[in-house]
């Protein structure tokens, strides 16, 4: 399988622009939009900050109070753009970051290769992309879990362009599919304070609109496929392999949290639970139970 084959990924975990100030020898303080946090001297790493030098300690505190101690890790060494950058990321998203970037390491096909990566260096994007929403009020509505959903769906689609034997340029399209197919929410009103309610399509234009025009301009046709595949246009009459395998992940990724959340709390021999959405009524039954079943004539 094509998967994981890089031994050490890249890892762009906090692409905010990120600034060093203080007195050399006594501390660095680091400020973006999402936190601002004080690191002593000791116990440092030289690193690269967004271009610039810096000593960077890899034990400190909390992110949003400047004075207390636990591990923030500096991790990976990214080299897109022509430049080495090192990347602060918070230890609870440090795996699901470090799982996009392996699945970015899959991608063979160049011109997708560069896009996914154009996209998710934009800091704009990955600093919300990391701690973003799947959804307001329902499904992967925790924070970070739009980014848990995505590398879901892409490891899921993965497997199945690995089993159905997809070329390299499907493959790479079904991956750049699925990390990308609800980046739009990251624009909406419950992800970013200046989000409003609109369409997802939309939203999703609007946050990678920009990079599809620079394919545009590479390959028309390569364009089409991903404005079709992430669902910027209404196309019915076109269908891609690459984006019927993504809706089949985002399916099985949404059942299962679905029935995660109604079991959750539940004994071990209760097999039915009733769930109200809207007026219809879910019934949620597993498989393991049937043996506990009585059998009638």
């Amino acid at each position: 399988m094509r998967m994981f084959k890089d031994q050490n990924p890249p890892v762009l975990c906090w692409a905010s622009p990120v600034v060093a100030t203080g007195k050399a020898g006594e501390y660095y303080q680091f400020s973006a939009p999402h936190f601002s946090i004080t690191l002593p001297v000791g116990e440092t790493h030289s690193a690269l900050l967004n271009g610039q030098e810096a000593s960077v300690l890899l034990q400190t505190d909390d992110l949003l109070a400047p004075t207390s101690v636990r591990k923030l890790k500096l991790v990976g060494l990214s080299k897109v753009r022509q430049q080495n950058q090192y990347m602060l990321c918070p230890i609870p998203m440090f795996e699901v970051l470090s799982g996009v970037w392996t699945l970015v390491s899959c991608i063979t096909y160049p011109d997708l290769r560069h896009f996914l990566e154009e996209v998710l260096c934009d800091p704009l994007v990955i600093s919300l992309f990391y701690k973003a929403k799947g959804s307001e009020d329902s499904d992967f509505s925790q924070t970070g879990d739009l980014a848990r959903h995505s590398v879901d769906i892409a490891c899921v689609s993965l497997s199945l362009a690995n089993y159905y034997q997809l070329s390299d340029v499907e493959l790479s399209l079904a991956l750049v599919t699925a990390l990308l197919h609800e980046i739009g929410k990251i624009r909406l009103h419950y992800n970013s304070q200046s989000g409003i309610l609109v369409s997802e399509k939309v939203a999703v234009t609007a946050v990678v609109g920009p990079y599809l025009i620079q394919v545009l301009e590479r390959d028309p046709a390569l364009y089409e496929a991903l404005m079709s595949c992430l669902n910027c246009i209404e196309q019915p009459q076109i269908i891609y392999m690459a984006d019927t395998i993504v809706k089949a992940a985002d399916k099985l990724s949404r059942t299962k949290h679905q029935f995660d959340k109604a079991f959750a709390d539940t004994a071990d021999y209760y097999d039915l639970v009733v769930t109200k959405k809207g007026c219809t009524d879910l019934y949620y039954r597993r498989a393991t139970q049937f043996q506990h079943m009585e059998k009638f004539d």
